[in-house]
């Protein structure tokens, strides 16, 4: 993942919400284990789904 103006987690957190979106299974499933490595807490990963 490039640097940028978006830190990592809010990119791994808008990639889960696109494979969610798009329906990949696969996808959010890896998303979400990335981006609760990098932080995620269990309040936001329910925000993100909601």
């Amino acid at each position: 993942m490039a640097p940028g103006a978006l830190d990592p987690l809010t990119k791994e957190m808008l990639y889960v919400a696109v494979s969610t979106a798009n329906g990949c299974g696969y996808c959010v499933h890896s998303h979400t284990a990335a981006a609760k490595a990098k932080g995620m807490t269990e309040a936001q990963h329910g925000e993100l789904l909601a």
